[in-house]
Parts: structure tokens; C-alpha cells; sequence
């Protein structure tokens, strides 16, 4: 018998952070970092559009995703 903990779907959230820096140039190099609730690194990306992907990709589920994203559902 299965215990009542695994049929419990755990929300999972992550954050997006916008890190610039300028390195001598008058124009900022922008990263956006994805982590989880954890604070775990997931993924830096260039884009926001990309992040907002990533952090979609670890909150959604595979059905959520292939909807929202229909691009990435395999052929």
C-alpha cells in the first residue's frame, strides 16, 4: 500500500533574476538566472523569453508544457 505522501503533487516554483554587468562598455550585458526554491541554479539564459521557458519547463507538468509550448512537443 502506497503512503498518502505520493499522491500529494508538490508545487514546485522558480525565480528569475536579472544579473548586468557593464565590463567597460556603456551598454549592460544582461543574463537572466533561473533557480528553483531552493535557490538551486537551473539555467542562465540571454533572453527573458528563454528564462521564462526554463522556469516554465521546471513548474509545469509534460502535458502544461506541450500545450503552452506547442514547439517543443516531439514529432
Amino acid at each position: 500500500m502506497k503512503s498518502f505522501k505520493y499522491f500529494i503533487v508538490e508545487q514546485k516554483k522558480a525565480t528569475i533574476t536579472k544579473k548586468e554587468s557593464y565590463r567597460g562598455r556603456t551598454t549592460a550585458d544582461v543574463e537572466y538566472q533561473v533557480h528553483d526554491e531552493t535557490g538551486r541554479h537551473i539555467r542562465t539564459t540571454k533572453t527573458k523569453k528563454e528564462a521564462k521557458m526554463w522556469k516554465d519547463m521546471h513548474e509545469l507538468s509534460k502535458e502544461q508544457m506541450h500545450n503552452k509550448y506547442p514547439e517543443l512537443r516531439p514529432k
